[in-house]
């Protein structure tokens, strides 16, 4: 609407340009005036009229242009594609709907090792056996391994059977040991359990002098790893 009056306005004003000049030519002193400058000045007014009638319908046809175009204006649609690879990231520990850890193939829990000495001969030695290989396992990259703290907590499953310590834990394996000590010697019997068909994979028994039961406990470790297939890769921890 207001582009059709201001277009009025500047029709107006040229009609008021030439009524106002007219006198002009018909009064007795017009020879006096400078018919040149005359001429320019309504070629001046004339332009300026027609700019205000073309710059304002200009514009309004842009903006109405420019409405038409973004109100149909298609929206791109995401499209898939097949050589799109996802960025790795860190996963958490799954778990189940019951709230479960899921089992995780290359993983274990070191239990506590039982102490069969004689009353006389029990010591902590089957304590810094149990942490020592809870130690070095654990610093196995591709190997999950349950803390020490963790396996306390379901301290109460341990007399269960071993598929459902496997499954309150998570793993897939139990390494359990037996500490006899003689004197200056000590005597270990680990046993590495698949849990799930509570099957004992692999058994052996060592022994050492009480001053290199620390020594014993990397040897049994890293027997661990070779009997799991798990590769001496350190995780920084």
């Amino acid at each position: 609407m207001w582009p059709i009056l201001l277009g009025a306005a500047a029709i107006w004003s040229y009609l008021a340009d030439l009524i106002s000049f007219g006198p002009l030519f018909s009064a007795p002193g017009m020879n006096d005036i400078n018919s040149e400058i005359i001429g320019e000045i309504r070629e001046l007014r004339r332009l300026t009229t027609w700019l205000l009638i073309v710059v304002p319908i200009a514009l309004f046809a842009a903006l109405g242009a420019g409405y038409w175009f973004g109100a149909h204006r298609s929206t791109p649609k995401l499209v898939s594609n097949p050589e799109y690879v996802p960025a790795a990231r860190t996963r958490l520990p799954a778990v189940t709907s019951s709230g479960i850890p899921a089992v995780i193939d290359k993983s274990i829990a070191v239990l506590p090792f039982r102490d069969v000495s004689g009353d006389r001969q029990k010591s902590n030695v089957a304590d810094d056996v149990q942490r020592e290989i809870l130690s070095k396992l654990a610093q196995l990259a591709d190997l999950k391994v349950i803390s020490a703290g963790s396996v306390m907590q379901q301290k109460a499953l341990l007399t269960r059977s071993r598929r459902d310590v496997g499954q309150q834990l998570g793993v897939a394996y139990l390494l359990e040991g037996r500490v006899r000590r003689a004197g200056s010697r000590v005597s270990v019997n680990v046993q590495l359990i698949g849990a799930a068909r509570e099957e004992t994979i692999w058994e052996e028994n060592y022994e050492s002098e009480l001053t290199d039961v620390f020594t014993l406990g990397s040897d049994i470790a890293k027997e661990v790893a070779e009997q799991l297939g798990v590769k001496p890769s350190l995780t920084g921890r």
